[in-house]
């Protein structure tokens, strides 16, 4: 399920993640219990309109208020949110695991984070995605990435600018690369697209190597379309990507 474009810039997610930890400590300085919603991520709160093509989330959220079985879980929130942050200040960026590892260490150099410590990564990554449901924004926005997977594109008509870390953009003709495809990485929102000729269509296609085979075949050539093979079931950066086309 997709979240409908945010636009949230790197500076709205900073401002807001202090926004809602300013709420928090008012709340208990004045012995108020705090509350964090999230936006509920299933199925019974999905909407899906044809003319978007994707489902996209409702109205309905999940609230955690604190108490005595939710209190890990917002001191939990509030210490990877700050990892986060950090992340985000720096232009760092990192997978779960690597957060995982992260919170690991600073466990272990300060005795005082010792009640915040993560059994495994499924805990860790269940925060992080709290995190994420919290903001309405996906965790790659907060410079969390998975490995790249899928996403290879192969197009004769599509023209692709990316703007690189040190403000310079870069501009790639797939046109211009033969059978090889390309690959974007894992932050779509960093691309910008324009088209040789009019696109009639994209075909998105499970396997990669189905994809590969239709392109060896000429199905680019005989066609004014963009096909994207997903290397299985679409990761967050294959189904952002195919959106932003």
């Amino acid at each position: 399920m997709a979240r409908s474009a945010s636009n949230y810039s790197t500076n709205d997610i900073i401002k807001e993640s202090k926004r809602l930890c300013d709420t928090m400590l008012a709340d208990l300085e004045r012995a108020k219990r705090p509350v964090l919603e999230a936006i509920k991520c299933s199925l019974d709160n999905s909407i899906y309109n044809p003319n978007v093509g994707y489902l996209t989330p409702g109205d309905k959220k999940v609230r955690t208020e604190l108490n005595v079985s939710s209190v890990q879980k917002l001191s939990r929130t509030a210490f990877m949110l700050e990892i986060l942050l950090r992340n985000l200040a720096s232009g760092q960026v990192n997978t779960k695991r690597e957060l995982y590892y992260i919170s690991k260490g600073m466990v272990k150099n300060e005795k005082e984070l010792k009640v915040l410590d993560f059994d495994d990564q499924v805990e860790s990554d269940a925060i992080v995605d709290f995190i994420s449901d919290m903001l309405e924004v996906y965790r790659e926005e907060l410079n969390c990435f998975a490995n790249d997977r899928g996403g290879q594109t192969y197009s004769k008509e599509l023209i692709v600018t990316e703007t690189l870390p040190n403000g310079k953009t870069a501009t790639i003709d797939l046109g211009s690369l033969g059978t090889a495809p390309f690959q974007p990485k894992n932050k779509p929102q960093n691309l910008k697209l324009k088209a040789r000729k009019k696109i009639e269509f994209g075909l998105i296609v499970e396997s990669e190597g189905t994809a590969n085979t239709l392109v060896a075949n000429g199905f680019t050539e005989r066609n004014k379309c963009v096909v994207i093979g997903a290397q299985g079931v679409p990761s967050n950066a294959v189904r952002g990507w195919a959106q932003l086309i």
